[in-house]
This record gives structure tokens, sequence and C-alpha cells, in this order.
């Protein structure tokens, strides 16, 4: 900026503030992203002409490779902050193939103020040197706007995201280190209860910076993973500030936040420092004292606002924004402390994981019936949990609770809150995913620690789109934000979504790297994802590496009644069937109540011939399948459909027509049910459903019917391999089997290579004696 420009720009009702490097409309202030704003900030300068693209790209991206799309996508966040509609523009222009006019008129622009009004001095940038902050003398929040005020130079901490995916970041060599890394906290306390402050006091003040959404927060979780000091680890032979300040610098974070805590009866000390990592000077030394457990909340939120008062001497940060951290989250340490607990218990994964997360959620809920955020994540405990069968607990309540109480919280909670509720509440996806591209855009720090990232490529491949949740899930194994255990999870997704693609050798690939980004080679989710991994190398034909991961998985799952029959079905579909009926009745002695265990033993039976156990275990794994529980994986879809199926194809078998017609029209119904709410974004589920209802329709003798299902199943270019079976099936079911082995010649020629499931699937029964069909699946 030169001395001719201008402060501020105005457009009522809005106004551009280059003091602040903000938008606002009327009083109110709009968050965007520090390209986003460099783009407007040139359009306004350009008012009236014709900006090409070529020179936007030059001007705001400089000495970085960006392709049009990252330009398109700033013009589309303008357009949303300004509510601008590209078909009928007020204020931005699209001059197809060519460029962008801001196009409303410019009512007022005010002239930049001296330098040294703004308090700079020349070669130093930020304003004098920060001294000691002492104990209790953090500033009120008039001074903090005031200091806002005196600071002139842009944001240095701008989030390092630049294109559509947040995962990707910025490649600008000019750009200084600027994320922020939060340690563990030392405990010295009296009181063994309150030992969890450790990682509690760094979660609070995460959370009370989050409040400044342009600081980019490096947690302690990540700082761990660099090698940081862990109080509850013994034998480090470097102290913990330097182990620290190290683990901080191979994160090639900018500043480091470390501090203790002493409790001595009711009253403790927090102490915390802020270490400059390029000099190793220590900016800031406060302490703050609390009487009583429930003054921790304002005394961390003094805290927070005095660290962010040394940065922005520092670095010129823009405004505070949204509530305090006593004003959003408890009244409650106690409540608070159960809150952080099912936090880790939940990060752990499995059934277990999940069923310690929900009883901790509950009874910080208990304490703290308004705290927000507590019910909230009860919601995507149950969400996730349900989904995997492990619990029965509907989310939808605790998620309804939650909006509720979801008034005082920051925008960031907010717009999570709202993704959620489009989601679980309203059946739309792609409503949720709109609203969290704008979350990610706009708090990217924030949305990966919350998360988003996981969820996102979760609604993705449950809405059948592996390409796009490739796409969006791979640029962020680089996110250096991110976890390695969020990492690990999105890592099994990519392998799920390339499996579903046919891309076997990526499945895999992507799947080792799931084991080895995880933290620990035992527990729940290592379980999961080493299963998953022998169900790819079985796809890529690699027999006896499957069957060392499900034999390791055996070994490893005790009685956990999920892991042993996710087991079983890897040694069904490697022909080991004794093994996995074997499997099948541990898993049922485990939990009864397991739908999946009850679905792999009437599997079997049916298989077997033993038809009336098989139609028995089959209805029993329907009825005991929570209504939301779907894994195409694993060929479950919502509540388990294709176990009713295959009940009533069972009493057909055992020539017990009438309960056979029973479960079968039960089916259709359901299926009718269903096809309204999957027709919109859902084009691999609605295949699914739509198949199933004209199986049945052809079994209970209603052709005309069943190929009314069938005109309406899309052709799927995503899931080829499951989308030929499927059609294969129909054409078997309804006497055509020239035409079933035409399709699944060719889904065999795009898909896996485990055919056990097909052998034995009750639809080719027509086929099974034919040289062709024994051919195709290599028997």
């Amino acid at each position: 900026m030169t001395p001719r420009d201008p402060q501020s720009y105005h457009f009522p009702p809005f106004r551009l503030d280059l003091r602040s490097g903000a938008l606002y409309r009327q009083d109110v202030k709009i968050s965007l992203r520090p390209k986003t704003f460099d783009t407007l900030v040139y359009l306004l300068r350009n008012q009236g002409r014709l900006v090409p693209k070529d020179e936007l790209i030059e001007q705001i991206w400089a000495d970085t490779f960006v392709t049009d799309d990252v330009l398109v996508q700033s013009i589309a966040d303008i357009r949303r902050a300004l509510g601008d509609d590209a078909r009928n523009p007020t204020f931005v222009e699209t001059v197809p193939r060519r460029g962008y006019v801001f196009i409303r008129a410019l009512e007022t622009v005010e002239p930049l103020a001296p330098a040294a009004a703004l308090g700079r001095e020349a070669g130093w940038p930020g304003g004098p040197p920060l001294g000691k902050i002492a104990p209790g003398t953090a500033p009120s929040r008039s001074s903090w706007a005031l200091l806002i005020l005196l600071v002139s130079i842009p944001a240095l901490l701008a989030v390092a995201y630049l294109n559509y995916f947040p995962g990707r970041a910025a490649d600008d060599p000019r750009a200084p280190p600027t994320s922020l890394a939060v340690s563990l906290f030392e405990v010295q306390s009296d009181d063994p209860a309150f030992q969890w402050l450790e990682s509690g006091l760094p979660t609070l003040i995460q959370t009370g910076l989050w409040h400044w959404p342009e600081v980019p927060i490096l947690t302690y979780s990540k700082l761990l993973e660099a090698g940081a000091h862990d109080p509850n680890r013994e034998g480090r032979p470097i102290a913990s500030e330097e182990r620290n300040v190290a683990a901080a610098r191979r994160l090639k974070a900018g500043y480091l936040v470390t501090g203790s805590c002493i409790k001595l009866g009711p009253e403790f000390q927090i102490s915390a420092a802020l270490i400059d990592l390029d000099s190793g000077r220590e900016v800031v030394r406060l302490a703050e004292h609390a009487n009583a457990p429930a003054e921790i909340f304002p005394a961390v939120d003094r805290l927070s606002l005095s660290i962010l008062q040394a940065l922005a001497y520092q670095r010129g940060l823009h405004g505070v924004q949204g509530p305090m951290l006593a004003e959003s989250t408890t009244h409650s340490l106690k409540a608070y402390q159960h809150y952080v607990a099912g936090l880790k218990y939940f990060l752990k994964g499995g059934p277990a994981g999940a069923e310690k997360a929900e009883l901790e959620l509950e009874e910080a809920i208990r304490i703290d019936p308004s705290f927000a955020m507590a019910h909230f994540k009860l919601a995507q405990v149950q969400k996730w949990a349900q989904a995997w069968g492990f619990r029965t607990s509907d989310p939808r309540d605790s998620l309804q609770k939650a909006l509720a109480l979801s008034a005082n919280l920051p925008e960031t909670e907010r717009l999570l809150f709202r993704g959620m509720r489009a989601w679980i509440l309203d059946g739309d996806s792609a409503e949720a995913l709109r609203i969290w591209r704008d979350l990610e855009a706009r708090f990217p720090v924030f949305a990966a620690e919350a998360r988003l990232p996981t969820m996102t490529i979760e609604i993705l491949l449950e809405s059948g789109k592996p390409v796009e949740a490739l796409s969006y899930g791979a640029p962020l194994l680089d996110d250096p934000y991110l976890t390695n255990e969020a990492k690990a999870k999105i890592s099994a997704d990519l392998a799920r979504a390339s499996r579903q693609l046919g891309n076997f050798q990526e499945a895999v690939q992507y799947g080792q790297q799931s084991l080895q980004l995880w933290p620990l080679e035992q527990g729940q989710t290592y379980l999961l994802h080493l299963v998953n991994l022998g169900r790819n190398y079985l796809a890529l034909g690699e027999r006896e590496k499957a069957l060392s991961c499900f034999a390791q998985v055996r070994e490893m799952a005790g009685r956990e009644a999920t892991h042993l029959t996710d087991a079983g079905w890897g040694f069904y579909m490697a022909g080991k069937r004794a093994d996995a009926r074997a499997l099948a009745e541990r898993a049922r002695q485990a939990n009864p109540g397991y739908g999946n265990a009850q679905h792999l033993a009437g599997w079997i039976e049916l298989s077997d011939g033993q038809y009336l156990r098989a139609a028995e275990s089959l209805k029993r794994a329907f009825q005991e399948t929570p209504p939301q529980f779907g894994s195409t994986y694993q060929g479950l879809l919502l509540g388990d459909l294709p176990a009713l199926y295959y009940a009533g194809v069972a009493y057909q078998k055992a020539a017990q027509p009438a309960a056979a017609r029973e479960l079968l029209q039960q089916l259709v119904s359901l299926c009718e049910q269903l096809k309204p709410r999957l027709e919109s974004d859902m084009g691999f589920l609605l295949s699914q459903v739509l198949t199933l209802e004209s199986l049945a329709q052809f079994r209970l003798g209603n052709p005309t019917a069943a190929d009314a299902s069938l005109a309406g199943i899309p052709e799927d270019s995503q899931n080829v391999h499951e989308w030929c079976v499927l059609r294969a099936r129909v054409a078997a079911v309804a006497g055509q089997p020239d035409e079933a082995l035409q399709w699944l010649r060719r889904g065999i020629q795009s898909g896996a290579r485990e055919f056990q499931h097909l052998y034995d699937n009750p639809d080719f029964d027509s086929l099974r004696d034919t040289t062709e069909f024994s051919e195709l699946l290599g028997r």
C-alpha cells in the first residue's frame, strides 16, 4: 500500500478496512481468507475496469503456481461474503474467458494516515517491544480493541491454505513461520484428581485462541508426535522446555506456548510463556491466579488474551472475534474434566472407546446440562458408533440439544453444528458439505482439529462418490495441522475409495499408510485398519498376506465381536470357511446383539444349505442392526437391508413361502420409504436399494414392478465393479442367464478378485452349474 492508497473503501452496506484487514457489513465483521481479501482489494482498486484473470493471478499469487480454479474459488468466496449473484451481479461481474469487473460504485474512500500516526517506526513494523505482563494485569477488552487499531501492518499470520482443498499449504517463500504451537502443561498438584490439567489447560488455551481465527495452531497432540516432552512418560534425556522448543521447530512453528500449573489447596497458579522460535527469545511470561476451580475459565481467558496481545505487537493481528471461554464453554471444571476424558476415549477408537466416551460425555452433561459442546461431541460419538454398529444410541437427540444451546458459541462451532444438522437431522449431505467447505475455507485450522476432514470424506463415501473423496482427501495427508491419527483415518478412507474404484494397488498403499500413521500397534482402530488392509490384499490377489492380516486380528481381538466378525468375513472371502464359521460363533457368543455377526453366520448357513437356521440368523441380523447402520464395504446397507432380503430367500429355499413373502414385502415397503431421500446425491446407495427392490419383486412374482425398479437404477461410472454385480444378480433372478453372465464378466474385468460371495450367492443359483460361471470365478 502506497501513501496515495486509501485506508478503506465504502460500497454500502459494505466497508473494506485496510487497517484491520477486514470486510464489514455495517458494524458486523465478515471473515475472509487472506488471498480472498487481497483479491477483493485489487478489484476495488481497479473499480470499473476489466481485470484479466492472468493479471489477478500474477498480482495476488506472485511466485506461487496456481490454477484458475484457485481464482474462481476466491471470486466465489467474495460473492458469498457480499451476497452477490453471479447470474445477476451487483458487485462482481464475470466477463467469460477474460476476467472480472467490480461494477458497484464506490461512495467514499479515506486517505492513508501518515505512518507515524499509526505508531510505526522505520525498520520496525510492529511497535515497541512488549515487556513482561505482570500477573493479573491482562488487558481489558476495550484496551485490546485500542491496541488493534494501533497496529498497522497486514496480518502475517495468514493461514497457509490456497486452493479449494484446505489441506494444500501455500508455497510462498516470502511467508515467515506463522503457526503457534501449544505444549502440554507441567502440573504440580496436592490432589491427583487434577493431573488431567496437563492436557486440559492447553486444550482450553487452544479453544480460547481459536476465537481469533487468524492464528494457525499446532495442538499439543501434533507437538507430541514431533517429540515434545510428555509428562506421562519417563526417561526424557532433555529438559521439557528444550524438548518442546525442538519439537516446535521441527514442525516449522513460529511461536510456542508452554506452561505449568501449581495447585495448593483450593488455589491454582497458572503460568504460560510465549517463545519466539526464530530467535529463541521469550516474548512474554504470564501468570494468572484462580481461587477456585470455577475461576480457571476466566483465568485462561486472560492468558489467551495476553498471548494474543503479545502476538499483535509481533505480527499485526486483526481484531478479536467471538465470545470468551467463560461465556461459551461450561461453568464447571468438573464437567470440563469429563468432557476432555470423553475426547481422549473417542480418539482411541473402537467400541470400547465409543462406550467410554459416551459415559464421560453423559457425565459432563449431567453436571452441566447447558454444556453445548458436550452435547455435540456426544452426538458425534453416537453417529460414529452407530455407523459401525458398535452402539445403538441415536445421535439426533444430542444434536438437537446442542443446537438449542449454541447461541453463545463462536461462529466456528455454530457452522460445525449447522453442517451436522444438515447431515443428520435434514438428511441433506450436499448442504452439509457446502457449509463445511465454507468453514474449512475461513477457519481451516479449527476445521482440522474438529475432525471435519474425516467427516467430509465419510459423507462423500456414504454418497457413493469415491472420486471426490480421493480428490479431497489425498492433499490432506500433507497438511501440517492434522495429527497422524487423523491422517491414519483419512488414509483408511482413501483405501476404501480406491477399492471401490478398482484401484487395488493404491488401496493397499493407503491401507499400509494407515497402519504406519496409527500411533499404536494395538487397539480397536489399529485392528480395523489391519482387517481392511487384509481385504485389499485379497482383492489384489495376494492371498497369503491377506490371511496374515486376518490371523493377527483374530489373535488380538479377544472377545470384541466387531473385530472377530470382520476377521471372519476376511477368512470367508479367502475361502477359509471353517475359520470364518468359528469366528462367527465366537462373535455371537461375545455379543448376540451384534447384527453383523448374525449376518456372517446366516450367510455361511445359507451357503451350507441350512436354510431355516440361515433365515433365523439373517432375520435377527436385520432386527439387531441400527436403522442408520451402513457400510457398503461389508455389504451392509441402511439397517442391513440385504440381511432381510436373504432371510426371505432362505425361507423360500426352505419351502416356507408365507414367511418368505412377509419378509420380501417388508423389504419392498422399506425401499419405497428410502428412495425419496436417496435420489438427490447418493447414487450408489440408491442403486443398491433399487436392486434389492427389483430382486424382491421378481421373487414375489411381480415382474412389471421389478422392471420399474430396475429402470430407475442409474449407471455408476465410479463403482463399476459393484454396479455390474448388482445388474448381474437381477438378470439372473429374472431368468436371463446370458445377460447375467455379460454383466458379471464386465464387473469382474473392472473389479476385485474376491469371488467366494459371488459363488455362494443364491441369486446365481441358475448359473452355478454352468461352465461359463465357473470359469469367470476361476473355479
